[in-house]
């Protein structure tokens, strides 16, 4: 995923004067939400009951996410390979409610062009995209049955390579289960984005 060459150049441009303050908009919008996916993630990792009921103050911070990443999304500033992209576009497809299946589709679909420039074709951060475009194409009733093959073919390939030994299965199924949250490829190897552009 690029850095924020893209960012300062724009910054330091021709239009400088008219995009500073678009990119500190931009700035906050990420900062807010990012936050709240923070503050999120540790909200349903203290559930009782991982995947149970909402708890107080969840649905807030959802919509917090949501609205901060799309306009994000929306600021015309990040290229579809910028690491602010790819964890907008993971996240807003994973909070997405069903009846949005076909955005979420077309977010899953993006990270997924983005993360084969970096990953190799059977790589662990590949399965939640794989999983969550395949999901969300059978939400969407769609059309295409070769895309919904094509990624269900993808994700049993890599499932057979990434599955344990069968001496070491049982254990394997019980710490998958004691996972309280789905993996989360913005935060693994690679492409964890920490640095913030200089929008002064």
């Amino acid at each position: 995923m690029i850095g924020d060459n893209g960012l300062e150049a724009l910054a330091k441009g021709p239009q400088a004067k008219d995009s500073k303050a678009a990119l500190n908009a931009l700035v906050g919008s990420n900062e807010q939400a990012a936050e709240a996916w923070e503050q999120l993630a540790q909200l349903r990792a203290a559930k009782p009951k991982p995947g149970g009921a909402m708890v107080e103050g969840e649905l807030a911070l959802m919509q917090a996410c949501i609205s901060g990443y799309s306009a994000c999304l929306k600021s015309g500033f990040l290229t579809e390979t910028h690491s602010w992209r790819f964890n907008a576009s993971y996240r807003l497809a994973v909070l997405l409610p069903r009846p949005q299946a076909a955005l979420a589709l077309e977010l899953f679909e993006g990270c997924l062009r983005s993360a084969e420039l970096v990953f190799p074709p059977l790589w662990p951060e590949l399965r939640p995209l794989l999983r969550g475009a395949l999901d969300s194409a059978a939400l969407t009733g769609c059309a295409d049955a070769d895309k919904q093959e094509r990624y269900a073919t993808r994700l049993a390939q890599l499932e057979s390579v990434l599955s344990p030994a069968p001496a070491a299965a049982a254990a394997a199924a019980a710490a998958a289960a004691a996972a309280s949250e789905e993996e989360d490829p913005t935060t693994l190897r690679g492409l964890t984005f920490s640095p913030k552009p200089d929008a002064a």
